[in-house]
């Protein structure tokens, strides 16, 4: 997004970031290997029979992360969030369909829950129209509380979660049922 004028909240990761904390994946797994070979007995079978098991393990898994490492340093597209006082824009490209551009007062709330049975954390957008945008903020470390606080001052009128770090519990409907 090309924005004019006063930005009141930006954050940009690269896939470079990422693909670096890979490649730092990649050592702590090799140290993780040498250190069996080295701490662990060596006249036991079962332990033979795991390191028998972690020398394929080991190559599959930095394959995959040297894989990823390598695809992500190459593409090397950005998460962008920004804020102006007229515009919200949010663009993911881990997720192809995720290109958020609203403007800041059709923005009705935003809230974050979390599911009960499985820990899974869900921001969301709210507009008057009635539409919901799922945002995958929780994959990234930018300061949800700048972005919120950019948010209320471009619109007022926007219900915010009461803590920036914390979600609300969603019980899903078939417990609320079952409780009746």
């Amino acid at each position: 997004m090309k924005h004019n004028g006063t930005v009141l909240f930006s954050y940009q990761r690269r896939q470079r970031d990422t693909a670096r904390i890979l490649c730092l994946n990649i050592v702590v797994a090799l140290a993780m290997y040498a250190g069996a070979y080295q701490f662990l007995p060596e006249g036991d079978t079962a332990v033979q029979e795991l390191l028998a098991v972690a020398d394929i393990a080991i190559v599959v898994v930095v394959l995959c992360l040297l894989a990823g490492a390598f695809y992500l340093y190459k593409k090397n597209k950005a998460v962008q969030v920004v804020v102006t006082p007229t515009t919200f824009f949010y663009h993911d490209p881990y997720f192809t369909s995720l290109t958020i551009e609203v403007p800041v007062k059709e923005i009705v709330s935003i809230t974050q829950t979390t599911d009960v049975q499985q820990d899974f954390h869900t921001t969301r957008m709210h507009l008057k129209d009635g539409k919901s945008h799922q945002l995958m903020l929780i994959n990234h470390r930018l300061d949800r509380a700048a972005l919120y606080d950019a948010l209320k001052k471009a619109n007022p009128d926007i219900a915010l979660p009461k803590h920036p770090n914390r979600f609300n519990k969603r019980v899903p409907d078939w417990v609320k049922k079952l409780r009746k």
